[in-house]
């Protein structure tokens, strides 16, 4: 299904640039003309600075949706043959892919819609309101759309796949680990924990709520739901690397010993935290504006933030557990020690001599 994925974004590209130069049925050639509209949208009619810097957080809440899921690889790293290896180049892949298929694919999209586009914020519970959809569609192209709706369509089987296994192993760990009942721990002659599989699956019941009338509010239900859930996800990661290195540093070990580090240590980890729940606590700000107060959108946006606070309180209270302090941390147990990351760099070097860099940029990107 990757491979469908990668095709069909290299399909868009193409399209895009070709509408975008005027070679569409309609011929119009757009160039930057979409550049120059306003960039900024006076949100729900409310008048200067306010107004736009709310504008903004809207859309920068709504964009987060898309970047959910992406710290997921590393839960599989219990799992490869060789973590010290494959995940350090499967997170840096993870940066040129968001490079390259996210911050690319809206640059292409302001040059062939128009921001003023109706269509963008319809309420059409299926493709018909995808930009790239939109742009072939003013573009007078007649066939694409219907095959991009069917890539679509593929790539969401694929998201979902991806998401039900992060789903299923994070329950599963949870339940090796006691935080959950051990009926969650369960596993047929496979190796399948097929009650955490089951529990997953069922959440996907909630895909049938595209089938009301009010689909669009439910999407933003689940948008605001998955939005605030990942904002936490990461500022629980920046927190526990901020601990991390400094659990480090207390112990006499320096950062230069593991065999991948952050370029820009803690302080990237600082921000990233701070910024994430300054989001997770303003995410459904639009409640609080005037006339805007509903219930169920505020439940959906801050039910995650409750339950997670909840949750880590309960623990605590019921188990009695003590933060890990500096010097109780671990570093030695499972630690690879056949050979160090200089002799593992040398190691990798060797295997890639001789590639050419074309491939090194496919390995990098793909």
């Amino acid at each position: 299904m990757s491979i469908i994925k990668i095709l069909a974004f290299f399909g868009l590209v193409i399209v895009s640039l070709i509408i975008t130069l005027g070679g569409a049925p309609k011929g119009d050639r757009i160039g930057f003309r979409y550049w120059n509209e306003s960039p900024w949208v006076q949100y729900e009619d409310i008048s200067g600075p306010s107004g736009r810097f709310l504008g903004f957080l809207s859309a920068f809440v709504n964009a987060i949706y898309t970047y959910s899921g992406a710290e997921s690889v590393v839960l599989v790293s219990g799992e490869t043959r060789n973590p010290v290896k494959e995940i350090p180049s499967v997170i840096k892949k993870v940066l040129w892919r968001i490079m390259f298929f996210y911050i690319f694919g809206v640059l292409l999209i302001t040059l062939t819609v128009s921001c003023t586009d109706p269509r963008l914020s319809s309420d059409a519970g299926d493709a018909s309101a995808s930009p790239f959809v939109i742009a072939m569609d003013n573009a007078g192209i007649k066939v694409l759309p219907d095959i991009l709706n069917a890539v679509i369509l593929v790539s969401a089987w694929s998201a979902g796949n991806s998401y039900l296994y992060s789903a299923i192993r994070t329950v599963y760990s949870m339940a090796l680990s006691r935080r959950i009942p051990a009926a969650f721990r369960r596993v047929n002659s496979w190796g399948l924990p097929y009650v955490s599989a089951v529990v997953c699956l069922c959440i996907g019941a909630l895909a049938y709520l595209s089938a009301s009338n009010s689909s669009y509010q439910a999407l933003e239900w689940l948008i605001a739901l998955t939005s605030q859930g990942a904002v936490l996800n990461w500022a629980a990661i920046c927190l526990t690397h901020i601990r991390f290195r400094r659990g480090l540093k207390y112990q006499g070990y320096s950062p230069n010993d593991l065999p991948y580090k952050s370029k820009f240590g803690i302080i990237a980890s600082w921000f990233g935290m701070i910024i994430s729940f300054i989001i997770a606590f303003v995410q459904g700000f639009d409640v609080f504006v005037s006339g805007k107060w509903d219930v169920s959108t505020f439940i959906s946006n801050y039910i995650s933030l409750l339950i997670f606070f909840a949750a880590w309180i309960i623990w605590k209270v019921v188990k009695r557990s003590k933060l890990v302090t500096y010097k109780e941390m671990d570093f030695v147990t499972g630690r690879a020690t056949q050979l160090n990351h200089k002799e593992l760099k040398e190691k990798y070097r060797i295997e890639n001599e001789g590639v050419s860099i074309w491939k090194r940029i496919y390995r990098s990107v793909f």
